[in-house]
């Protein structure tokens, strides 16, 4: 934001105030506590001084239907808001927190029908909003992907060298350890592959699974939840491949999301599942083609690719080039330029219902 002028500054405040404090104290997290405190502070005096908003610009991050966006509305009635959004199903088939009241609806139309400016993660997530709910008709609507810090994710420290020869090959997986993660199939690709080595990263019901798998195969390494991104970054450079062997279920698939970009980032080649946020990400066609596979066939499929790798060098290496450059258009920087336009443009109220894409 150092674009919008030397006295901008950008504050990030969470209000899911309640639950993070109690997530934070179960962690015994003194900083991120206290980070709760504050936001939690912050916001009650908003709701009770709202003009202390006046003129401010404030985007907006919330789950479709939540119930807060009403008071959300009221909190921000005197700031110039952008609504920011991942979610890709409004048609109303399903919705992160249900169907909603009557009354929840109606704040989300109002809400909606008068947002100034709208920035969706995806193409998907845009046409999806605006085929589907009545948006202000002089909104500023366009996609702002997600970004990575490319001081943190990069191949700056990264060595080819340190892969044994062409007999083995390193796996990564960071993500929630959920069923339709794949996980049980990325642990039966590692457990018949003694040539492979598996890293994964992150926590949940599977984490037992996981732990149990790492004790009793010695190519299987659980690291827990990695919260420093510094840490995951150098996890990430000590892989060959990053793997999302997700499933779609009748309410999910694999959307766009950061754990992808940022292995890329950092020189790993993606094999997933070919759901929209890989298929969005990994637009190559020689890429999408060879690292994104058809999930009713994963398994078969991925020992394929990995074997081509185990036994192509130079092929890994193109693939690892390839990856890094697809990720750079993720880099903070990049997307910084869709967001200062869009602000800009919110800023001077010009050329009011123009669409733009922030690609």
């Amino acid at each position: 934001m150092e674009a919008l002028g030397p006295s901008c500054k950008v504050d990030f405040i969470e209000f899911s105030t309640g639950l993070l404090l109690y997530r934070r104290v179960r962690k015994r997290s003194l900083s991120l506590v206290i980070k709760a405190v504050k936001d939690f502070l912050r916001l009650a005096t908003y709701a009770l001084f709202p003009s202390l908003l006046r003129d401010r610009l404030v985007v907006v991050g919330i789950a479709p239907l939540d119930w807060r966006v009403g008071i959300i509305s009221r909190v921000l009635k005197h700031a110039s808001v952008i609504y920011h959004t991942s979610w890709t199903v409004w048609d109303g088939s399903f919705f992160p927190r249900g169907s909603g009241t009557s009354m929840q609806r109606a704040c989300w139309r109002k809400f909606l029908g008068q947002v100034p400016a709208i920035a969706a993660v995806t193409p998907v997530a845009r046409d999806s909003l605006l085929e589907n709910w009545s948006v202000n008709a002089s909104a500023l609507v366009g996609v702002v992907y997600h970004s990575y810090d490319k001081s943190v994710f990069n191949v700056l420290s990264r060595n080819s060298s340190q892969r044994d020869s062409l007999r083995q090959l390193r796996l990564i997986f960071a993500g929630r350890l959920v069923p339709e993660k794949g996980i049980e199939s990325l642990l039966r690709i590692a457990t018949s592959c003694p040539w492979v080595q598996l890293s994964i990263v992150g926590d949940g019901p599977l984490k037992t699974l996981v732990s149990t798998a790492s004790t009793n195969c010695d190519n299987i390494f659980y690291h827990g939840y990695v919260l420093d991104r510094n840490e995951l970054a150098e996890l990430y450079r000590a892989s060959d491949v990053v793997v999302q062997p997700s499933v779609r279920t009748g309410q999910w698939e694999e959307l766009f999301g950061m754990a992808l970009v940022e292995a890329m980032a950092c020189g790993c080649v993606p094999l997933a599942s070919a759901h929209a946020g890989p298929l969005l990400i990994v637009d190559d066609p020689e890429m999408s083609g060879f690292c994104l596979v058809d999930e009713s066939k994963f398994e078969a499929a991925a020992l394929a690719v990995l074997e081509s790798l185990r036994s192509d060098s130079e092929r890994l290496l193109d693939l690892s080039r390839r990856s890094v450059r697809i990720a750079e258009r993720y880099e903070r920087g990049n997307i910084a330029i869709s967001w200062l336009e869009l602000v800009s443009h919110l800023r001077h109220s010009v050329e009011k219902g123009r669409s733009f894409d922030g690609r």
